[in-house]
């Protein structure tokens, strides 16, 4: 029984040592991807150029969160790693498994980009960061208030993810996360 208590706090320690861990205490300004569209084109095309790149590796990270893929999905946070960054992924994707049970769907909601505070007008992508939303539902919350969370940066020429992390909203969710995007899965 005591083992049990223990091993329960030790995730739940785990958890919240992942979410604390892998956000940066620097400010930051957000920009939603639908502002940064209506920018003249030589401003956006390359944010819009560097959100894309970093989407793929986000699709990759929800897809491999969303079929149990946690081996591959550790792969992902690799770069992350390298750089003394310690990632628990498998031990929190197995515990949000265990709270809210296997994912059953998942869709795109949302993307910003999350630029250092000092020079929000022009963002230096090479310290950026960009996050995309995803609601999930599970046989537990089939209704998607579930969110997932990936945020990615780049490191060298490739993204790689940051950041994963679950939001129980349950309808009080940013009101980009309320949006059906017309590129859901």
């Amino acid at each position: 029984m005591i083992s049990r208590i223990l091993k329960i706090l030790f995730l739940t320690v785990l958890v919240a040592g992942l979410s604390a861990g892998q956000v940066t205490t620097t400010r930051s300004a957000v920009f939603p991807r639908t502002t940064i569209e209506t920018y003249p084109e030589n401003e956006r095309r390359p944010i819009l150029d560097y959100l894309d790149g970093a989407r793929i590796a986000a699709n990759r990270v929800a897809e491999l969160f969303a079929t149990g893929r946690e081996l591959e999905l550790d792969d992902e946070f690799a770069a992350m790693a390298k750089r003394g960054q310690k990632v628990f992924v498998r031990e929190y994707v197995n515990r949000i498994r265990q709270t809210y049970g296997s994912v059953k769907s998942y869709e795109f909601r949302c993307q910003v980009l999350e630029a250092p505070a000092e020079n929000p007008e022009a963002p230096d992508l090479q310290r950026a960061r960009s996050a995309v939303y995803y609601s999930f539902s599970t046989p537990k919350r089939p209704n998607g208030d579930l969110f997932l969370t990936v945020k990615t940066m780049r490191i060298g020429n490739e993204h790689a993810a940051s950041y994963l992390g679950v939001d129980n909203y349950r309808g009080k969710a940013d009101p980009c996360l309320q949006e059906k995007q017309a590129n859901s899965k």
